[in-house]
């Protein structure tokens, strides 16, 4: 039977090589012919193009004039544009709501007993949730759909007569 810390050896070695191909399943979910794409190299170069062609070992990038193929492995982050379209329609509902319910029911007086203020309040919500969702297609967001797993093993002193062995996995999440 293999000590723990042999054990720990043989992981770190097995998984960055695990990585790639991990990589290759991950990016194929978020890569169709036609979107666009911000890429983060793991050399730190960054790229923004619209995808041409995709096959399980590289993209291909319409960069301007010009086409890029991207190595899949070389994929540090990948980001896809949409748009703020939903988070605009609840923001839309919630004013519209609000500032309905506030007008209709200082403005009409009497209106409760009829049920009136709460219809033309629901009316608000609906029409601000439909204004908000058009602004939103205007406003694009970027979502962040794969970032690289590094992992990384540090022996350091801990004490002079002792050494300690720390594991580092990181997930990049930083914003593009």
């Amino acid at each position: 039977m293999l000590p723990d810390a042999c054990r720990l050896i043989v992981f770190l070695l097995l998984v960055p090589g695990a990585l790639p191909a991990q990589a290759a399943d991950s990016i194929g979910r978020h890569v169709e012919p036609g979107r666009v794409l911000r890429i983060r190299g793991i050399d730190g170069a960054r790229l923004q193009g619209r995808v041409i062609a995709s096959t399980p070992t590289h993209l291909t990038l319409q960069l301007g004039a010009a086409n890029r193929p991207v190595p899949l492995g070389s994929i540090d982050s990948l980001w896809t544009r949409g748009n703020a379209a939903k988070r605009m329609a609840i923001v839309g509902a919630l004013a519209g709501g609000a500032v309905s319910a506030f007008v209709w029911g200082v403005v009409c007086d009497g209106c409760d007993e009829l049920g009136i203020v709460p219809a033309l309040t629901a009316a608000g919500v609906g029409g601000g949730a439909i204004l908000g969702a058009v602004i939103g297609l205007a406003i694009p967001r970027w979502r962040l759909r794969y970032a690289r797993a590094s992992v990384g093993l540090r022996l350091a002193p801990a004490a002079p007569d002792r050494l300690a062995a720390g594991i580092s996995l990181q997930f990049h999440s930083g914003t593009h």
